[in-house]
């Protein structure tokens, strides 16, 4: 669903009840969950939050939401039995962050208003409409950031589920390749690309500097000749000597985001051995002369890496952990207001 900026005075909350229910008629809660009452705007966003995700599922605009199948469901009792998860979900993370003794400061209570702030300007076109005001919004991102400090309470360091430093190297080398190498430009100072006859000469330079490296040459040393090598055929009157370090490209290569015009030297890097043969590959700039090298040379440089990789590592496992406890709470549903607030209206 597309988020239109809205252009016209913002509606009320008070305006928006009376657009959605059509009449007067109120209900203090719609649901129970654990003993806690849930208000009509709190029902509302998670039945909403439901909705889109439905559509996502379902991947069709042509498609009546409210009359076909998700997941072998009815999509009316699907989105419903949804709705039902996101608030079991919310009430568990409230009670699970006092359980746990975590608090919010209200630095986080500042940067959490000031995100609300900016971002309701853009939803509440959609929110506004189905019932949904500004302070229920700011409740759910409440509960989202809690749901986030617990995480990192159970997954960071000192943890009840910390991965062991050998995980963390585990993952890593799924994920991500380092490779340490440099490059030979296909372009000159002013990015044109270079004639045929200059691109098999730079071609045969990656296979002169691949043999040497791998017959045991000093790599600065290959890397400044090459380099000076593949300039003065460009033109270009660079000191490749002068701290020959800053043109070595020391990167990670990774599995789920690659670059475009890196997809064979992406893919090569992952099959080869760390610190085993050089190689070289070509992309959209150039050719990059390189090795696999270790993801991480020492334990501090894993450690300022852990808060990158926790959340792809154990993102899901947390979402399906977190799940399964809140599953277990119960519901109690006040069916005419559960039939008040009904999918049909929303907009």
């Amino acid at each position: 669903m597309i988020i239109k900026k809205i252009a016209a005075a913002v509606l009320t909350v008070a305006m928006a009840a009376v657009a959605f229910t059509g009449c007067s008629k109120t209900y203090e809660k719609v649901v129970t969950v654990d003993g806690v009452d849930i208000a009509p705007g709190n029902y509302l966003l998670a039945q909403y939050q439901a909705y889109l995700a439905a559509g996502e599922l379902v991947g069709d605009d042509s498609v009546d939401l409210l009359d076909t199948l998700i997941e072998d469901t009815d999509s009316k009792e699907w989105m419903h039995n949804k709705t039902i998860e996101n608030l079991k979900l919310q009430i568990w993370t409230d009670s699970t962050f006092d359980e746990m003794g975590l608090e919010l400061t209200q630095e986080e209570l500042d940067y959490i208003d000031s995100q609300v702030e900016y971002y309701w300007e853009y939803v509440q076109e959609e929110y506004v409409p189905n019932g949904i005001g500004m302070e229920t919004y700011r409740k759910n991102a409440v509960n989202s950031y809690k749901l986030e400090m617990i995480f990192a309470a159970l997954y960071g360091e000192g943890g009840a589920r910390e991965p062991s430093d050998e995980e963390y190297k585990a993952y890593m080398a799924t994920q991500f390749a380092r490779i340490k190498g440099f490059e030979l430009p296909k372009t000159d100072a002013q990015k044109n690309f270079v004639t045929a006859q200059q691109l098999v000469q730079i071609v045969a330079y990656c296979e002169e500097a691949v043999a040497e490296l791998n017959s045991g040459a000093d790599f600065e040393a290959t890397q400044v000749k090459y380099m000076t090598l593949a300039g003065e055929l460009m033109g270009d009157e660079t000191d490749y000597s002068d701290v020959p370090v800053q043109y070595t490209q020391q990167r990670f290569l990774s599995k789920s985001k690659v670059e475009s015009g890196e997809e064979m030297l992406t893919a090569n890097a992952f099959v080869m051995d760390v610190n085993g043969e050089f190689a070289y590959d070509e992309t959209n700039e150039g050719f990059i002369i390189y090795q696999r090298v270790e993801n991480t040379t020492d334990a501090k440089e894993l450690d300022y890496y852990k808060s990158q990789l926790i959340g792809g590592m154990k993102g899901e496992e947390f979402a399906e952990y977190s799940a399964a406890q809140a599953s277990g709470l119960s519901v109690v549903e006040d069916t005419a207001s559960v039939k008040f607030h009904s999918l049909e209206k929303i907009k």
